[in-house]
């Protein structure tokens, strides 16, 4: 897509600029349903001990879980059942 900018440096002149627009698409691990389905529909991503809040981070393309402690089971427990790269 091609488009043009006036760039105005004072009332009476003005500059035209090219510049093109390019659209980036980016390959993602985990499609936006599926952490949709972790975050909202999965089986009690909040329910487990020690988790005070969840809320899927954009650009890391996972689901990030808030807890208060450190427990290497919950994070067994949740790599069992969400798989490595969900959460």
């Amino acid at each position: 897509m091609r488009a043009e900018c006036n760039e105005s440096t004072g009332a009476a002149s003005a500059r035209r600029v090219r510049f093109d627009i390019v659209p980036e698409v980016r390959r993602v691990a985990n499609s936006q349903a599926a952490l949709s389905w972790a975050f909202d529909g999965g089986p009690g991503l909040l329910d487990e001990p020690g988790s005070l809040g969840a809320g899927i981070d954009e650009e890391a393309n996972r689901v990030v879980i808030e807890t208060n402690t450190f427990d290497q089971d919950l994070r067994h427990r949740l790599a069992k059942r969400y798989g490595l790269d969900l959460l």
